[in-house]
Order: C-alpha cells, then sequence, then structure tokens
C-alpha cells in the first residue's frame, strides 16, 4: 500500500501517519471480525473437492501436482494459481483447516488496504472517502463467504491480482513505461489463472481511463472522442486477448464438468441477471438471510418483477450517467457494478444457484465507491456534513462488523453453516442434504436419514440425496434398495461419475460381475482420474480371474489416491503393491 500511495502522481503523492492509522484500524478490524476462522473446520461444500478430500492437495507440493495444477479441470475450473496456493500452504503446514481459513483471511486485510490505496490514488480529497471504500470491502457480511469458506480462496487471492493490476494500470496511464504496462498484464494473467472473474477487467481499464484518469476528452466533437476511445482500446488489445483466451477456457472447464447449463431459456437467464442485479443491492444496505445455497431467482417468478427489477436499474442508469454525469465518479462507480457483475449474474448460467455472495466480492467496490463519492457531495453541501459524514460512517461500519463476525460464526462447521441456512430461508434440497451429510459426518446417522428423504419429498430426482440416501442404505446391507436409488440417480443424471460408481459398488455387493464393470467403465469414461472407480473396476476384474487387467487398475488407483486401503490390500496379497 505505501508503494501504491507513493506512486499515485495524482492526489496522494505521500503517506502520512494519517494513512498509517487508517490502514492499522482496518487490519485490526478485519482481525476482529475474522479472526475467529482459525478455530473452524472444513465445511463439507466444496472443501473436500478442493483441500480435505483432494488427493493431489494433501499430498503438497510434488512434481506431478504442480503439472496437475496447470493442466487439471477439477471442479469445473481452470485456475493453476490458486491450486499452486493450496499445495504450497498444505507442503508446508499440512492440511490444517486454521491455518488455510487464516490465509484466506490475511489475503482479504491486504486486498482492503490495496483498495483504500487505489481510492486514495484515484480519488484525492478527504480520507475519510477512501476509508469507508476500504471500511465497507473489509467488513461487509456479502463479502464473509469469500473469506471464511477455504474453497473460495480463489475469490480472494484473485481480487488481489487484479487490485495490483488495477495500481499497475493507472501508474502506466500516468506516467507511461514498459515496465508498468508490464506488470499490469502479468498481474492480470496470475489473477485470471487463480479466478476468470477478471475477465472484465479491460473494460475497468478503459473505465478508469474515462473517469478519474481523465484520458479520454470532456468536450469536443464526437469524432474526435470516438477516435480518442479507439485509440485507447487499442492500447488493450492484449488484454482483451488474455481474457478472452480465458473465458474460453473457462467454458471448456465448465462444459467438461457439467457445470454449464444451457437449458433455461435465455428470457429465464434475463430475467435472473435484472433480479440479481437488483438483489445485491438489497444485501448491500439490508445484509439479512445470508446462506450458501440460494435456488435461481427468475425460476416460477411472474415476470412483473423482473420487468420492475429492469426499469428501476435503467432509471438509475439513466439518473447517474444523465443530470449527474458532471459527477464522474458516481457514473464510474456504477458502471464498475453492473460490469464486473456481467460474469456471474446468470447470463450463462453455471449451476443451479442465481445468485451467490462471493460473487459480490469485486463488484460491490463499484457501489461502496458511489456510496462514499455521493456522501461526500451531499456532506459539501451541509455547513457541518462532513462530521456527520464521518460519525455516519463509522456507526455504519460498526453495525456491518457486527453481522459480519455472526455470520463468520455461521461457517465454524458444517452442521451449523447449514442448520443456519435452513433456519433463515425457505428449505431447499441442496441445503437438506448438505445438513444430512454434515450428520452422517458426525456420525448421527437417525438424523441424517430424514434430511434425505425431505430432499427428496421436494424433489423426487434429486441425485446427491438419492446417493446419499442409497450409502446409507448400503452400509446397512439393504442392497436391494440402494441399487434401485443408485439405478434412479443414473437415469436422472447420466453424466454423474459418482451416479455410476455407486450403482457399480450395489452391483458388485450382489454379486453381478458384469453389471459391476460396465458401471465402473462408465464412471471412468466420465472421470478417467476417479482413484476409486479404479479401484472398483480392479477389484471386480480380480474376481473375474484378469489379473493383470486388475493389477493395472488397482495400481492406478493408489497412484491417484494412496489411501485407498482396499487397493493396497489386494495388491499386497497379490504380492506387487507399489
Amino acid at each position: 500500500m505505501v508503494a501504491a500511495l507513493r506512486g499515485s502522481g495524482g492526489g496522494a503523492s505521500r503517506v502520512s501517519r494519517l494513512d498509517l492509522a487508517v490502514a492499522a484500524l482496518l487490519v485490526a478490524s478485519i482481525g476482529l471480525v475474522f479472526g475467529q476462522v482459525g478455530t473452524h473446520d472444513f465445511v463439507n461444500y466444496d472443501d473436500p473437492l478442493y483441500v480435505s478430500g483432494n488427493p493431489r492437495v494433501q499430498e503438497g507440493l510434488t512434481r506431478a501436482g504442480l503439472v496437475w495444477a496447470f493442466t487439471t479441470f477439477h471442479g469445473g475450473n481452470w485456475h493453476p494459481v490458486t491450486w499452486l496456493s493450496y499445495l504450497l500452504e498444505v507442503e508446508i503446514f499440512g492440511p490444517h483447516p486454521g491455518v488455510l481459513h487464516l490465509t484466506n483471511v490475511a489475503l482479504h486485510a491486504g486486498n482492503t488496504l490495496l483498495v483504500y490505496a487505489l481510492m486514495r490514488r484515484l480519488g484525492g480529497g478527504a480520507r475519510w472517502r477512501p476509508a469507508l471504500v476500504a471500511g465497507l470491502f473489509a467488513l461487509h457480511p456479502l463479502h464473509v463467504e469469500s473469506v471464511a469458506w477455504i474453497s473460495e480462496r480463489k475469490d480472494v487471492l484473485s481480487t488481489a491480482f487484479g487490485l495490483l493490476a488495477l495500481h499497475a494500470w493507472v501508474g502506466f496511464a500516468r506516467r507511461g513505461g514498459a515496465l508498468r504496462y508490464a506488470g499490469c498484464f502479468a498481474a492480470l494473467a496470475l489473477g485470471l489463472a487463480s479466478k476468470a472473474m477478471l475477465v472484465t477487467w479491460p473494460f475497468v481499464f478503459l473505465l478508469l481511463d474515462h473517469g478519474p484518469l481523465d484520458r479520454l476528452p470532456r468536450s469536443g466533437s464526437s469524432a474526435a472522442w470516438l477516435g480518442a476511445l479507439g485509440r485507447r482500446t487499442a492500447e488493450k488489445a492484449p488484454f482483451f486477448a488474455l481474457a478472452a483466451l480465458a473465458s474460453w477456457v473457462t467454458l471448456v472447464a465448465q462444459r467438461s464438468s457439467g457445470a454449464l447449463v444451457e437449458s433455461l431459456p435465455l428470457a429465464v437467464r434475463a430475467a435472473n441477471a435484472a433480479l440479481a442485479y437488483v438483489w445485491y443491492l438489497e444485501k448491500t444496505f439490508w445484509p439479512t438471510g445470508l446462506v450458501p445455497l440460494r435456488p435461481h431467482l427468475a425460476l416460477d417468478v411472474p415476470l412483473l418483477p423482473a420487468l420492475g427489477a429492469a426499469v428501476a436499474l435503467a432509471g438509475v442508469s439513466a439518473v447517474l450517467l444523465g443530470p449527474l454525469r458532471r459527477h464522474r465518479c458516481l457514473g464510474v462507480g456504477w458502471l464498475f457494478y453492473l460490469g464486473t457483475l456481467v460474469p456471474v449474474v446468470g447470463l450463462v448460467q453455471v449451476g443451479s444457484q442465481g445468485t451467490a455472495d462471493r460473487y459480490s466480492y469485486v463488484p460491490l467496490l463499484g457501489v461502496f465507491a458511489l456510496l462514499a463519492w455521493g456522501l461526500g457531495l451531499l456532506a459539501e453541501r451541509w455547513p457541518k456534513g462532513g462530521t456527520a459524514a464521518v460519525v455516519g460512517s463509522a456507526a455504519a461500519l460498526l453495525a456491518l462488523g457486527v453481522a459480519a463476525h455472526a455470520q463468520t460464526a455461521h461457517w465454524r462447521n458444517s452442521v451449523a453453516l447449514f442448520g443456519h441456512t435452513l433456519a433463515v430461508a425457505p428449505p431447499n434440497p441442496g441445503t437438506l442434504v448438505m445438513l444430512a451429510k454434515a450428520f452422517e459426518e458426525q456420525g448421527r446417522i437417525e438424523e441424517a436419514i430424514p434430511r434425505y428423504r425431505a430432499a427428496l419429498d421436494l424433489d423426487p430426482g434429486f441425485e446427491l440425496a438419492l446417493l446419499g440416501l442409497g450409502v446409507i442404505r448400503m452400509e446397512r446391507r439393504q442392497f436391494a434398495e440402494a441399487l434401485q436409488l443408485f439405478e434412479t440417480a443414473v437415469a436422472k443424471r447420466p453424466g454423474s461419475e459418482l451416479a455410476h460408481r455407486l450403482l457399480g459398488r450395489a452391483r458388485l455387493a450382489q454379486g453381478d460381475l458384469y453389471a459391476a464393470r460396465d458401471s465402473f467403465r462408465a464412471a471412468l469414461a466420465i472421470a478417467p482420474d476417479s482413484a476409486r472407480a479404479h479401484e472398483g473396476l480392479g477389484i471386480v476384474l480380480q474376481r473375474q480371474g484378469r489379473e493383470a487387467e486388475a493389477r493395472a487398475h488397482l495400481e492406478e488407483a493408489l497412484r491417484l489416491d494412496r489411501d485407498l486401503r482396499q487397493a493396497r490390500r489386494l495388491l499386497d496379497a497379490a504380492g506387487s503393491a507399489p
């Protein structure tokens, strides 16, 4: 932050004691709100996918792990820098949830200081406005999900690189230099390799050129303005190319995992987008009922609310870009919010959710800046407006900090998280299944079963409920019931590796070796690196007397996951364990 402020070339030419005091207060506030995560556990929502159940990450930083990080689409994403951060941390500290949590907090604190420094460089004027933007970013409850969830390392990490890229762009725009340009490009590349959320960044550079950097003419002919815009756009051609490449890779990764949902009509997706923009604004001012799993906003919703949301957004845009256009800071903040939310607003639908708290981590910066500078403009009209603005801002930040602390506490474990979700939001199958799984992990099977059944009452074809209940039936040796549940799951989602694999287990338990072999092969066709599918197929082949083929699959299973006890036991018995 110190270097960023010193290199501004604008309103903040040096770091004062007040800047350092603001920075210290911001970091201390983050520690008070989020420090509790050092005692939090993993949750069963994506954490097993990323760390706690991921054999590659559990091995730490290895040569194979490095190759895997850059080549895998695991989880439907390509983010090698995020994988490298997990690998390095596990290598040094082991897979300790508290350390992983605190790393997220440290990244969030760094991001907050970068936000403060950026606002100082771009805004100048009274320090309370940049401090307010940074404070809102640091303490808003909507940001808890990005910080308190280990799986959202990609959010805080990509934002760190994105903010560094913005600082580098400000330096280049004001002072030029190939080194600053290259630094901006490198930071953006690292950010996109952490999470593709930053694909809008080249447009953000253009937006800054238009606004606080004042690199586009404010007066003159339209032809002159368009010519300047063309030159500024061409200047950013490498950044646009980088963003386009990241977008393409992301779509390929999501399509390969089945996360890309194309069945929703465009009208439904557009309606969700309008509703989502308004929903995030509503939660900015009244952040209650925040939960990790939320159904699609526009499904079974009448057209009128979506049209109303679209009209409201258009009205705000018209005011900020029309009568108030002379206050560019307001329009820039609004356009930043609208633009940076585009990748996750649902026009290209990924998964079943319509909104998610974590999606607001970057876009709300625009709203926070708009609020801070708008409040500053109002305060200038009152004799003691500045004092009132500072006192009111401090009170708002205190209230948000208290709410964020309470929201963070809900992330301490899976039972607490999904129990809270069911307490404050209408029940949905996903939440019920997650709570059921959490009870299973604690050995509370009798409490898990009714949650699975409740999920199936809401959606009889919900795959995770079918599989979860089927696993319990398997453990209780109720193979016929398990088989029926797994067959239903495969019929509902034939592209599910897990459904095919569990069906194979059920068929194997009933002695139907040929059908079990087909199920495990189907699972491997979907996920060739599934250690447990290789293990299951190896067991089937061994029982069929095909020793060489069985050994190959069992060895591959152990290569992918060294903790597969049955595969190791069979290989030891055959005298060929690796």
